[in-house]
């Protein structure tokens, strides 16, 4: 399971925010807190906190407790507004307007994985394709694949989730991250290098959902017919 603990939350809004994050992400568990700090003994056991401005203003000193106590987290921001919160501290990370339960639950798995504290296997596996996340290795049938780091990024974000689809805004918001203002076309340049470098004839793993984005094929879902150009 996947430990996560919401602050800065409301009960109710905890509750429905707690729901929505199982319902996107069975592997989810959310931890039971007083919504406002979590102690040193109990954040042993969590493995990534999500943080919201309570309207209290203060947002800053409730990010800055978890990171105290150990914690990667990730803060649902109200805006653009990025005053009070050190946006250069490492473990952390942001979501901004809208804040879907699968994005929210996308970043809380990455910053736990970047940050070491995720107990978890460390290596990816989907069919013939490896992703090994602590030496940052790539590999199709054995054979290993130089990516550069924000394809390495994508494949990883899509691997982890196979079947998942991922709009454009998705994929750029979770690994350009909060502060790339370029085009989503950007998306589009990453993934037909990245299709260039791990798929073939015998390889199908990453497909287009039309108007929509990209999804990671599940090793028992048939490739679909299309154009895997874009």
């Amino acid at each position: 399971m996947f430990r996560l603990v919401l602050l800065g939350f409301n009960p109710a809004d905890a509750a429905r925010l707690a729901r929505s994050l199982a319902g996107v992400d069975p592997d989810i568990d959310i931890v039971r807190s007083d919504g406002v700090r979590v102690d040193a003994s109990q954040a042993a056991e969590i493995d990534a906190a999500i943080v919201a401005p309570a309207g209290d203003g203060k947002l800053p000193e409730r990010v800055q407790e978890a990171r105290e106590a150990g914690l990667p987290v990730v803060v649902m921001l109200p805006g653009q507004d990025l005053s009070g919160v050190d946006t250069t501290a490492p473990q952390l990370d942001f979501c901004l307007p809208p804040h879907s339960p699968g994005e929210l639950a996308l970043r809380a798995k990455i910053v736990a994985s970047r940050s070491g504290r995720q107990r978890a296997t460390t290596n990816i596996q989907v069919g013939e394709l490896t992703i090994d996340t602590d030496r940052y290795e790539v590999r199709v049938s054995g054979q290993k694949v130089d990516l550069t780091y924000k394809e390495y990024e994508l494949l990883r974000v899509l691997a982890a989730n196979p079947g998942r689809v991922f709009s454009r805004e998705v994929l750029l918001r979770t690994v350009w991250e909060y502060d790339y203002f370029g085009g989503t076309r950007t998306v589009d340049v990453h993934i037909r290098r990245l299709r260039s470098k791990i798929q073939d004839a015998k390889h199908r793993f990453i497909e287009t959902v039309w108007n929509v984005g990209y999804r990671f094929r599940s090793p028992d879902q048939p490739p679909q017919d299309q154009d895997a150009s874009t």
